[in-house]
């Protein structure tokens, strides 16, 4: 699960610092709360794969910007 995707984004800060070229956060619950669009959409995810256990709201979504790389996959669990 992935609420406010604090805990995700430290770990892939550090992953990066420790020479990580890529990072691809996944989640089966996308909660989303803020600040977690921000976080996700920082820069340090390559990719956000989610499942759509719980609707993804388009406001939700992972944005990209500028300098921005990532991008958000959702997965069916077949509801």
């Amino acid at each position: 699960m992935i609420d406010t995707a604090g805990t995700i984004t430290n770990a892939a800060s550090m992953l990066h610092k420790e020479g990580a070229h890529s990072v691809i956060a996944c989640t089966s619950h996308a909660v989303f709360s803020p600040p977690a669009i921000e976080r996700l959409s920082s820069g340090v995810f390559q990719e956000v794969i989610v499942t759509n256990s719980i609707p993804v709201e388009e406001h939700n979504q992972v944005r990209r910007g500028e300098g921005r790389t990532g991008k958000q996959s959702s997965w069916s669990l077949g509801i």
